[in-house]
């Protein structure tokens, strides 16, 4: 901890400030321990600052968040593929690693491929835009970014109308019927888990509807 706040005079201050530590660590040190049983704790994730700019829907904390960053960092803003941009996942990551490596020892960062930053950017949009979590400044950000590099485009589908309203909902209601390990609703937001929700709402709610 001493000697990434002595080299980079902070240990999380960033925009993505767990990134921020990875890419400073990765650049002091040779070695790391690798945990083979992660834990994830996940609280307030509805006010979180980095779901708000995906989303482009700010609150008062994301907004608050965003005030000060001008403040206070908008130099920072000058890194990642997209400058200023914080509306693409992979761009926010990315800009966590240029800061690293501004700071870093020569040679440790290799330079970013435009090419497979923007087909991993958009793919991982498509990802968030199937959950209804993409905006639409991401959405031009990425559309900008492959028009000015001369790249291929690729088109974003249009979010499933209403698919996620649908999805939190049925969550909502046989979260009651999970144990309490589950954790977070997002857990069964993909694939087979997705019908197994949906499966057992659709029978908890035949099972309500029998006993009346």
């Amino acid at each position: 901890m001493s000697r990434i706040q002595n080299h980079y005079r902070t240990l999380f201050t960033g925009i993505a400030p767990d990134y921020a530590f990875l890419f400073r660590y990765l650049n002091l040190f040779d070695t790391y321990f690798h945990i083979f049983h992660p834990l994830l704790v996940v609280q307030g994730e509805e006010r979180s600052n980095g779901k708000a700019f995906l989303t482009g829907k700010m609150n008062e904390d994301s907004s608050d968040f965003h005030r000060r960053m001008l403040q206070e960092q908008a130099e920072w803003l000058q890194f990642g593929p997209i400058p200023r941009d914080t509306s693409v996942l992979n761009n926010i990551i990315l800009r966590e690693y240029e800061i690293g490596k501004a700071e870093g020892r020569p040679g440790r960062f290799p330079a970013i491929d435009k090419t497979a930053f923007y087909e991993t950017a958009v793919e991982r949009a498509i990802e968030l835009n199937h959950n209804g979590h993409l905006g639409t400044e991401a959405r031009q950000a990425l559309s900008a970014y492959g028009r000015d590099n001369k790249l291929t485009l690729r088109t974003i589908p249009e979010a499933p109308r209403g698919i996620s309203t649908v999805m939190r909902a049925a969550a909502r209601r046989v979260k009651q019927l999970l144990p309490a390990t589950k954790g977070s609703e997002r857990l069964f937001f993909d694939g087979e888990n997705m019908k197994q929700v949906l499966n057992a709402d659709l029978a908890s709610r035949e099972r309500i509807q029998a006993s009346k």
